[in-house]
């Protein structure tokens, strides 16, 4: 078991240094537009589903409590997280339509959209993505394997090249802690 163990940690790392050594300028040009957002008086939408959607919280709770510096709140709301709301949409229209309804009746101009996808192909993320398009919000998403369906709807999309759902996760949750950062660095410097 040990073994397989130090596989995993092997792999995990592997995705994980491709991924940074690839995604690293477009990290930081994204937190640069989120941090734009907030100071313009935009908020930040974020979502996913499944474990996506967990990601999206974390990021979430970095931006509105904080990460490191005692700070204000910033204005990010993540979607699909309310039970009833999403039930219902789902039974009146479609599971997929969940999070673009959501999204319609939260954006305003100014406001931007982050999403999450295990293989960017997420059917209630990508009409998200397509509902913002269509609002000309700016968008981003943090996808799996090759990006998918979603890829061509973000202005940023950073793509962790790999098939297991786990590790993408893995490493969608490290790139999410260090977009926090940044932004809540560029916004609140020490």
């Amino acid at each position: 078991m040990e073994h397989q163990v130090k596989e995993i940690l092997d792999d995990l790392r592997f995705i994980q240094d491709r991924f940074f050594t690839r995604s690293t300028g477009e990290l930081v040009l994204l937190a640069d537009r989120v941090a734009n957002t907030f100071r313009s008086q935009g908020q930040l939408l974020v979502f996913g589903t499944g474990p996506s959607n967990l990601i999206a919280r974390i990021l979430v709770d970095a931006l509105v409590h904080r990460v490191a510096a005692n700070r204000p709140p910033l204005a990010a709301v993540a979607l699909g997280t309310d039970a009833a709301l999403m039930s219902g949409i789902a039974e009146e229209s479609s599971l997929d339509e969940v999070l673009a309804r959501q999204l319609a009746a939260q954006a305003r101009k100014g406001d931007m959209v982050i999403a999450f996808s295990k293989d960017g192909n997420s059917p209630a993320c990508t009409k998200a993505l397509v509902a913002a398009r269509e609002a000309n919000l700016p968008t981003a998403a943090f996808l799996g394997r090759d990006g998918g369906t979603m890829k061509s709807y973000a202005d940023h999309a950073l793509v962790v090249e790999a098939e297991h759902p786990a590790r993408v996760h893995e490493v969608h949750l490290a790139a999410a802690q260090i977009l926090a950062q940044l932004i809540e660095r560029k916004l609140f410097p020490l």
